[in-house]
């Protein structure tokens, strides 16, 4: 559907040049959708918490529909949310996962495609973050191995494998590898994670206030030098020397440059 309409500086503009007809058409498009959303809102908070994944689902579900019924494309989708966001009148939508860098919307369409068993396994500010790295959606058997798993991975846990993962499908192919095979990858990384609180727990005691000025400082920096080097070391070694290649590497870039009594040696 090339009928959308975009609001800039709270004026409409349309995308594409219409013909009157088609701009009429896209106008009513416009204003069903402005009363269709807040209503259908509006009714589902009453009966559903808005704090819930059910109630992100629901919504997930409600705009699928829209979607479908209206036959609006993936790039034109975008504009169906903003149109939404900003039109659409609804005493929710002031909350802070409304803010302007959450996609809301796009994010509750999200949940709802990978359907109510894996929605159900995470919470909406793991969802986020999930969501917020399109490496995490490069391979929709990453979601399926990370629900497998959702009982032992934090919060905390779960970040910094998105963070690994990233850095890791910018030289990985992930579609040449087996389901076995590319599970065993996502271990491999799962096993960085928890080799990095341990050696962190080992020379700082868990705490960034051990970290030399520098280090606490530019913690996330070096944090992913840490990753980068633990992923070029372990290309050609074999699984047996990760826990050498993780110390050897964390060593490398937080304990070995300080010379204070902040760690163990």
């Amino acid at each position: 559907m090339s009928n959308l309409i975009n609001l800039v500086n709270n004026r409409l503009e349309y995308i594409n040049i219409l013909t009157p007809e088609e701009m009429e058409a896209a106008q009513k498009f416009l204003e069903e959708l402005q009363t269709n959303v807040g209503k259908f809102e509006k009714e589902l908070v009453r009966s559903v918490s808005s704090s819930t994944i059910e109630y992100r689902f629901k919504i997930g579900e409600f705009l699928d529909k829209q979607i479908r019924e209206n036959n609006i494309s993936t790039k034109e989708r975008a504009y169906v949310w903003n149109e939404i966001k900003n039109l659409t009148q609804s005493d929710i939508e002031v909350t802070n996962d409304r803010g302007k860098r959450r996609e809301f919307y796009e994010y509750c369409y999200r949940i709802f495609q990978f359907g109510e068993k894996i929605a159900w396994c995470f919470t909406w500010s793991q969802w986020v973050d999930i969501l917020d790295r399109s490496a995490a959606l490069h391979d929709e058997r990453f979601i399926n191995w990370l629900a497998d798993r959702k009982q032992r991975i934090t919060t905390d846990n779960l970040r910094m494998l998105l963070l690994i993962l990233n850095l890791f499908v910018e030289k990985k192919d992930l579609s040449v590898f087996t389901k076995e095979e590319v599970c065993q990858q996502f271990d491999f990384l799962y096993k960085i994670v928890e080799q990095w609180n341990a050696l962190f727990l080992k020379y700082f005691n868990s705490k960034k206030d051990n970290l030399t000025d520098a280090r606490y400082e530019k913690f996330t920096k070096y944090k992913k030098k840490y990753i980068s080097d633990v992923l070029n070391r372990s290309k050609f070694a074999r699984e047996s020397e990760t826990e050498l290649i993780c110390e050897e590497s964390f060593r490398k870039n937080f304990v070995d440059i300080d010379q204070s009594a902040n760690f163990q040696k």
